[in-house]
């Protein structure tokens, strides 16, 4: 059975805190295929190393809270027993060492096993000049 966007939404939310973020990682899969999209180079497949922990570690002021906006699900044709889910999210107060805001936005593409209820891939769109900006201006 297909995931429903309130489950999904349910355990997006969980980005919006600090105090929740771990319920949303346990729902990532270990070997999940994580690519950020685009030409850049922070895009390519190592989302988790060079974006999450360069923001937490040397980047932001505190860590990245987010708040989703909009959830489509639907069945993924080819991949029976799985769900794709469009995630629109954006950061929450977030705060570069520079003093700079860091307004991101962010849409996920992410494909759950039904069963496991995790995620085994994710395709993000985000701005990532702004990424790239931000950690320059911060890192030096």
């Amino acid at each position: 059975m297909t995931l429903s966007a309130g489950r999904v939404r349910d355990i997006f939310e969980n980005l919006a805190s600090t105090e929740t973020s771990s319920k949303f990682w346990a729902r990532v899969a270990d070997d999940v295929h994580w690519t950020i999209v685009g030409s850049t180079p922070m895009s390519g497949v190592d989302f988790l190393d060079a974006t999450i922990q360069v923001l937490g570690n040397s980047v932001l002021t505190e860590p990245l809270k987010i708040e989703t906006l909009h959830v489509t699900v639907g069945a993924v044709e080819d991949k029976p027993g799985m769900t794709r889910a469009a995630v629109e999210m954006k950061s929450i107060n977030a705060k570069a060492r520079s003093g700079k805001p860091y307004d991101m936005t962010y849409c996920w593409i992410a494909t759950f096993d039904d069963k496991t209820e995790l995620i085994r891939e994710v395709r993000a769109y985000i701005d990532t000049e702004l990424l790239i900006r931000t950690i320059k201006e911060t890192t030096g």
